[in-house]
């Protein structure tokens, strides 16, 4: 037994019923063991890692949802290479709103400039 865990057979067996079986002779023994991980209840990813990733996940979401619905436009449209005046006109807001929405972004995104603002709000996945 690995770690109270099945013996590999019992993962060549479970593998069998989705492979082709001449493909389960060739499956390196890391994917047999992992696969007798999984069937007995483990994981293959730390603990720790689980953890790091929820809190990305959970911060991500938190910058998202403390975005405007008028901040994101604007983000979007200045990613487009909208000049101010432009977003402005096409929101049908002043050239004021549009510099407080900046201001604003700037402070949600931790970003000094227009590039960098687009930069993160792109590696966040909030414009395309």
């Amino acid at each position: 037994m690995l770690n109270g865990l099945a013996p590999p057979p019992v993962g060549r067996r479970l593998m069998s019923k989705h492979l082709p079986s001449t493909s389960i002779h060739r499956v390196p023994r890391s994917i047999d063991l992992a696969v007798c991980t999984v069937a007995g209840g483990g994981t293959l990813i730390p603990p720790g890692a689980i953890a790091t990733l929820l809190k990305i996940r959970r911060d991500i979401d938190s910058q998202r949802e403390s975005l405007s619905r008028q901040e994101t436009e604007v983000l979007r449209l200045m990613a487009d290479g909208a000049p101010s005046r432009e977003i402005a006109t096409r929101l049908g807001i002043g050239s004021g709103t549009v510099r407080t929405h900046l201001r604003s972004l700037s402070g949600k995104l931790a970003a000094h400039s227009k590039v960098e603002a687009i930069v993160k709000a792109r590696a966040l996945d909030l414009i395309d």
